[in-house]
């Protein structure tokens, strides 16, 4: 947000001015406003550009302080001329001189929904929908704040050995870990300023999901009802076009409204796709045996062999190995849709480690036994960790990003994370459903402990690489709508929205962040099949944090139900679908090719890569953003070149293509010619028989004829005494020809 005024003073006549070096860009940013006298309320002399419901915040005494805003594992120093780094921050040993990377002595902003920034260069850009830039910091996307003062650093004890100064002026200092990967210094000279800015954060930031930006949007403005009317319809929508474009057949399956009012499953979605044969009353019994009431059902139809993807969590299965008919009946007939039920083995696929599924039967959950759900049934087990072992991978991975990039242990550390360990586990699983229904033509039923986080990374990649129509935009979103929302993957619990620390909470966890970047790295390997662009994914992930949509606000459908009947929130697909240009990949072939229907990427250590366009994207240097634009453009004059190549070798062989045909026709033409003649000779020969007796025929090679009828007079002809009109070989020639020529040619 750019923020107009030309010269602010606050209510004691103090200007309230400050900067700050924007770590991307390395440009000084500045935010200039006044304040009324008398209250905490900044009065900006316009704010045309303010959000509807958006105000900004700040104390009176805060009117001047250090800003700083440090790149990864740096404590800048403000003196402009050296500033400290190291593997952690309180190891202040390296020194470096870069004036260029000290931030200027300037000002927050807070307003009740973001920290603003303004720039000298540039004004801020708060168009809703575009990346949000480093100098603009949704407060949901503050993961936890750190507050240190001389007196308490208990959270970074030697913070203050690393200030900017190293005299009293600095008296607090505050430290803004964001879930989008920031990490913001900022450094204080007021010590009740400091307090007072660091009790505003922990207000605003944290105080529940109602305080989000997509409710205050979604409230006042008649302009923005009208925009996002269809909101809350658009979900429900997508989803039924996406099960009608797989034209399921009605005599299989049919779409139940058994939980049209989420009672029967209140985690569930509204309309499911369940066999035809089993009726209303058999799934809600069979509810009673899954874990939160979470039946199978079918996500997912091959139009080519009519195996499903169906998904579901864990059985009631317990000690006793308890069962259910109504589910095995259930899940019988899901199988039983398929033509080669009786031929080959259907599967159940359990994400999770096996002794992690054996151990739940104590608490009286499980996994199914096979046998009871078909006779060519098998058990499968991916062994992809739960919740928390991801967020102990994050945690770590988020450490090593905030860390020294030039540490020659970086990869080894990157190692130590295991979060390209569980990338694989993640891909390997899915890759393994399409061998299981592409090529075995084998339905499968998905599920985890819940089914509402591994259990749709797996459904929804192995989508992905199934259906090209999933590789579209439409198609993603339908996807993501489907799989995620729709089928209640929680994530206001899995984000932290309003949470306080994010990084240790036991329900926080990056489950969609982590599929997202399944997804990446399999546009890596195939980049022509994909509509999309990494743009499109990093788009998707910040507004996961931002909260401006309410997209991804719940934990369940019904939530967002709710929502929508008393607000018209907007929602982040409208964006994409209006103006797609930005998020396009110019390499996206539309060309059918049975070969890439279908893809098979490699998850092994040697092809997964650590994606730095997103982890790592706020702490690139210029050098490092004009190397990868240098490298991306050398790689668009080689692709140019080489279709430049092929575009000239296809030139040559269509010209010389033309020229042999152009000799053919030539050819053929001549043939023509000398047929008809043959066949007019042949009709004045048999003129001249039916004219008179005497006419002598002769035994003629007419292959020789043909090749040259005008040299009949250097053929040796054979009187033939007895005629027979059936033999092939007879030709009837004029007879003064023939004399002649015979005459010579018995001569």
């Amino acid at each position: 947000m750019f923020i107009d005024g030309n010269s602010s003073t606050m209510s004691d006549g103090s200007e309230l001015e400050w900067t700050l070096l924007d770590p991307q860009h390395e440009v000084p940013i500045r935010i200039t406003c006044s304040c009324s006298g008398g209250d905490d309320t900044i009065v900006v002399p316009s704010c045309d550009n303010l959000l509807e419901g958006e105000k900004l915040i700040i104390h009176e005494d805060n009117c001047t302080f250090e800003l700083c805003s440090s790149v990864p594992n740096t404590w800048l120093n403000l003196d402009k001329k050296t500033y400290t780094t190291g593997h952690h921050p309180h190891n202040h040993h390296h020194t470096s001189t870069d004036s260029s990377s000290a931030p200027s002595v300037g000002r927050l902003c807070i307003t009740n929904f973001r920290i603003l920034f303004d720039m000298y260069e540039e004004p801020l850009n708060v168009c809703l929908g575009r990346r949000p830039s480093s100098n603009i910091i949704p407060l949901s996307c503050i993961g936890s704040v750190t507050y240190a003062s001389p007196n308490n650093s208990s959270n970074n004890p030697d913070c203050f050995n690393n200030s900017p100064t190293h005299n009293n002026s600095v008296k607090g200092g505050i430290q803004l870990f964001c879930k989008d990967w920031r990490l913001i210094n900022i450094w204080i000279p007021n010590l009740s300023s400091c307090t007072d800015i660091h009790n505003t954060l922990m207000e605003l930031a944290f105080s529940g999901i109602d305080s989000l930006l997509a409710h205050h949007r979604s409230k006042s403005s008649s302009k923005t009802k009208s925009i996002s009317s269809s909101a809350s319809s658009l979900p429900k929508s997508v989803v039924a076009e996406d099960y009608a474009r797989m034209k399921l057949p009605l005599n299989q399956w049919r779409i139940s409204e058994v939980n049209k009012d989420y009672n029967a499953i209140p985690s569930y979605p509204s309309s499911l796709v369940v066999p035809s044969c089993i009726s209303d009353d058999t799934l809600i019994k069979a509810a009673q045996f899954r874990s939160n009431k979470r039946i199978p059902v079918v996500c997912w139809v091959s139009q080519q062999s009519s195996a499903v993807i169906a998904r579901s969590s864990q059985p009631l299965v317990g000690l006793w190995s308890a069962r259910s008919e109504e589910d095995e009946a259930l899940v019988r007939a899901i199988f039983g849709n398929n033509p080669r039920y009786q031929e080959t083995t259907m599967y159940i696929v359990d994400c999770r480690p096996k002794l992690s599924a054996v151990g739940n039967m104590a608490k009286g959950l499980g996994y199914e036994r096979p046998d009871r759900y078909a006779e060519h049934c098998v058990i499968e087990w991916m062994g992809v960790d739960n919740i928390h072992a991801m967020r102990d991978s994050f945690r770590q991975t988020y450490k090593l990003c905030l860390g020294s990039h030039s540490d020659h242990r970086w990869l080894s550390n990157l190692e130590y994370t295991r979060w390209l360990e569980h990338l694989n586990l993640v891909m390997t699983s899915a890759i393994r459903v399409v061998e299981v229904v592409h090529l075995h033509s084998s339905s499968v039923l998905i599920h985890c402990s819940d089914g509402w986080d591994r259990t749709p990374q797996l459904t929804s990649l192995a989508q992905i690489l199934l259906d090209p129509f999933y590789r579209t935009m439409k198609g993603m979103i339908m996807l993501i709508e489907k799989e995620w929302i729709s089928f209640g993957h929680k994530f206001q619990e899995r984000s932290g929205h309003g949470v306080s620390d994010f990084w240790n909470n036991e329900h926080c966890s990056p489950i969609f962040l982590q599929w997202i970047d399944c997804v990446w790295q399999v546009t890596q390997q195939f980049p022509q099949c994909f509509e999309y662009n990494e743009s499109f994914l990093v788009d998707v992930l910040d507004h996961l944090y931002s909260c401006c949509f309410v997209d991804f606000l719940f934990n369940t459908e019904q939530e967002r139900d709710d929502y929508a009947r008393r607000h018209s929130g907007p929602t982040v697909w409208e964006k994409y679908l209006e103006d797609p240009e930005p998020y396009l990949n110019p390499f996206y072939s539309t060309v059918v090719d049975s070969s890439s229907d279908v893809l098979f990427p490699d998850p092994s250590p040697k092809k997964l890569r650590f994606w730095t366009g997103y982890y790592l994207r706020y702490y690139q240097s210029l050098e490092d953003g004009m190397n990868r634009i240098q490298h991306q453009g050398k790689q668009l004059k080689d692709e140019c070149t080489r279709l430049a190549s092929e575009l000239r070798q296809m030139t040559q062989r269509m010209q010389q293509e033309a020229s042999a045909r152009q000799n053919l026709e030539k050819k053929l033409n001549t043939v023509i010619n000398e047929t008809e003649t043959l066949r007019q000779r042949s009709v004045e020969c048999k003129m001249m028989l039916e004219e008179g007796e005497d006419t002598m025929w002769y035994k003629v090679n007419v292959v020789e004829a043909a090749k040259s009828p005008t040299n009949f007079k250097r053929l040796n002809f054979q009187i033939i005494d007895d005629y027979n009109p059936n033999q092939a070989d007879l030709l009837a020639l004029p007879s003064s020809f023939l004399q002649k020529n015979v005459a010579a040619n018995r001569q």
